[in-house]
């Protein structure tokens, strides 16, 4: 409780994740569905903006509500920035737009013996909601600042959900063509129907609405909320970026990125640089994209900011000018939070000013670190979102990407303003991996106790884990090209026990890793080899286990067989973070312990199922064709065909 009575940020911030998407809400809501024609267009889209909007809303004013925060308590907002900065700019826009303003647009003579407004104003005011407190009563310009901010925070849950979709429009085929003729409608082509069957409207609201109740926005923002006009900014640069991959809106793109750079040049020239990054992965990800076409995507999307930027000069260039005279000012010194620190802020109901409100949403958190590991995505795109989530939550800590975030200058108070970016790009690849539907039972348990393990008990340092993806991605990949001749020929329970054994063993390094306490090197060596290890296990058993199921349904029951195996992966979806993450956080010998315990079990019971199978059941490749994989065959010899002999 500071001297105005009010609660810490972290109540806040714990009071708002109360109300917040959570994993089960997602894994309950997402359900695959077919897509059908212009499903992600106009009302579907206006659907998920919608109800995104809606969750944020209502997150932000419960949160206040149950934290009996103004305006629904008696605990005070008007405090730092927000009170000494903020509050009394939005009230001197009041007087400006209704002519009872000391000064003008030029000058302010309501400060010290007068002083150029156009540069505050460029700073503070010019965002679009700001005009909006022209509705209130003099008196209440605190309520008109608690409105814009909760009108932001909805339209950034809005814009990103609406958003959402458009930036995986062809993600399961060879994509949208680059530099198509700009009046050609690019949602008719090949794979651009829209979301994939995995990807419903209401799961991008889900995702919208937790990028907009982010940790850095609940925290930081909801008091500078000139900031949150680049939390609206990520998502809409994105888009732009999108336009220009496909030479779209040629006029629209600009003007969308001088809104952004009018409403708040600070953070959308952070926003900038995350879509940037957003665009470039996307286009290194088109398989069928040429250099040139690359290039030239990159050039339409650099004059569109350029354009963009200019336009929106005469509220930057006094800003630009104001600034120079404010310098030198006090120097700062950028000093990496402990990657501790950075991991507890991942939690919801913390707060600390000197490390990164990291914060988001359980489901899109799971979701990413089961997209690592999910083998119906391409292993392309899965190494590609994962290393730009760790390539941007690494360029937090460390001192040349942060001044790079921070247009080179290192800010007085929070150091990590950019967090904002890190949370629409997590955002993102969560919904990239749901656009390839709901990730089975493996990757998300992968994706959440074995590094929770790993950085507890192993001590590995956060940098190893992307390490660690990489290798396990690249088994994958490499398998992938020995696993499918080797498994046709062999008998399916073998290679299930075979999985069995191989996991048991990786479980048994992931515990030496955290348990021999033999030195961070040897741990980070064991820890790499455990994901490694995963890899070869998840290559062995996705052509068998799927395979076999269907072949052991009779033949009108195939389809009840398959849901049945289904649900089974449902469920353990459901029970496996929820005992698993615990254990690995505190329990670090019965986690290890039990997970050796079921690789084993998968052995045994793997070898007695091959007792009951039949020939054809256990080695199809040698008896009948199966039902799902097909086999392939030797080439015959051709036999002579006879040469009918000509007549007459």
């Amino acid at each position: 409780m500071n001297e105005h009575g009010q609660p810490p940020y972290a109540a806040r911030a714990l009071a708002y994740s109360c109300t917040m998407p959570t994993l089960d809400s997602v894994r309950d809501l997402v359900r695959p569905r077919p897509a059908g024609p212009g499903s992600a267009r106009g009302p579907v889209r206006g659907r998920a903006a919608a109800l995104a909007a809606l969750i944020t809303a209502v997150a932000v004013c419960a949160g206040d509500a149950v934290a009996r925060q103004f305006p629904f308590g008696r605990h005070a907002r008007g405090i730092n920035d927000l009170g000494a900065q903020f509050v009394p700019f939005h009230a001197h826009l009041w007087d400006l737009l209704h002519g009872t303003a000391h000064g003008g647009l030029l000058l302010n003579w309501q400060s010290g013996y007068g002083a150029a407004s156009l540069p505050d104003l460029g700073t503070y005011v010019t965002s679009p909601f700001a005009l909006l407190v022209a509705f209130f009563p003099r008196d209440r310009i605190d309520l008109a600042v608690y409105v814009i901010t909760v009108l932001k925070m909805a339209a950034a849950g809005a814009a990103m959900a609406a958003v959402l979709p458009r930036l995986t429009r062809g993600a399961a085929g060879p994509g949208l063509p680059l530099g198509a003729p700009a009046g050609r409608d690019l949602r008719d082509a090949p794979g651009a129907a829209g979301p994939l069957p995995g990807a419903p409207w209401w799961a991008a609201a889900l995702l919208g609405a937790t990028y907009a109740l982010c940790g850095w926005s609940v925290v930081e923002a909801s008091y500078n909320p000139m900031w949150l006009d680049g939390l609206i900014a990520f998502p809409l640069l994105c888009l732009v970026g999108e336009w220009a991959r496909t030479a779209r809106r040629p006029v629209l793109g600009p003007l969308v990125v001088a809104l952004a750079w009018v409403a708040n040049f600070y953070t959308a020239y952070m926003a900038t640089l995350g879509a940037a990054l957003v665009l470039v992965l996307r286009l290194l990800l088109e398989r069928e994209t040429t250099g040139g076409q690359r290039l030239r995507a990159v050039v339409r999307a650099g004059w569109r900011v350029a354009l963009g930027v200019a336009l929106s000069a005469p509220v930057l260039l006094p800003v630009y000018l104001g600034t120079k005279h404010a310098y030198p000012g006090s120097t700062a010194v950028f000093s990496p939070s402990p990657w501790t620190d950075v991991f507890a802020r991942a939690m919801p109901g913390t707060y600390s000013f000197l490390s990164p409100a990291v914060f988001i949403g359980a489901g899109a958190l799971l979701l990413v670190a089961a997209l690592a590991f999910d083998r119906t995505v391409p292993a392309r795109v899965r190494a590609g979102w994962v290393g730009l989530v760790v390539a941007v939550a690494v360029s937090l800590q460390w001192r040349p990407t942060s001044l790079a975030w921070h247009a080179f200058a290192i800010p007085n108070g929070s150091p990590y303003r950019e967090t904002f970016v890190l949370a629409g790009v997590v955002v993102v690849a969560a919904w990239t991996g749901l656009a390839h539907g709901r990730p089975g039972v493996r990757p998300v348990l992968y994706g959440t106790g074995l590094t929770a393990f790993g950085t507890d008990a192993a001590g590995i340092d956060p940098s190893s884990l992307g390490v660690a993806l990489a290798v396990n991605t690249a088994v994958i990949v490499a398998a992938q090209f020995l696993v499918l001749r080797i498994v046709e020929r062999r008998r399916r329970t073998r290679v299930i026990a075979l999985v069995g054994l191989v996991w048991a063993f990786a479980w048994l390094v992931a515990g030496y890793a955290g348990l021999a306490h033999a030195g961070q090197a040897v741990a980070t060596v064991a820890f790499v080899s455990t994901y490694g290890l995963f890899g070869l296990g998840e290559a062995l058993l996705s052509p068998t286990v799927a395979p076999l199921v269907s072949d052991l349904a009779p033949g009108s029951m195939v389809g009840q067989y398959n849901s049945a195996f289904a649900l089974v992966k449902q469920l353990a979806l459901a029970v496996g973070p929820a005992v698993g993450a615990p254990m690995a956080a505190g329990l670090h010998a019965p986690y290890i312990a039990t997970f050796v315990l079921f690789s084993l079990a998968v052995t045994v019971l793997a070898l007695r199922l091959g007792r009951r199978l039949t020939p054809a059941q256990e080695r199809p490749a040698l008896a009948v064709p199966s039902r799902v994989v097909a086999q392939h065959l030797p080439e015959q010899a051709a036999a002579p065909v006879p040469v009918p002999e000509r007549v007459g």
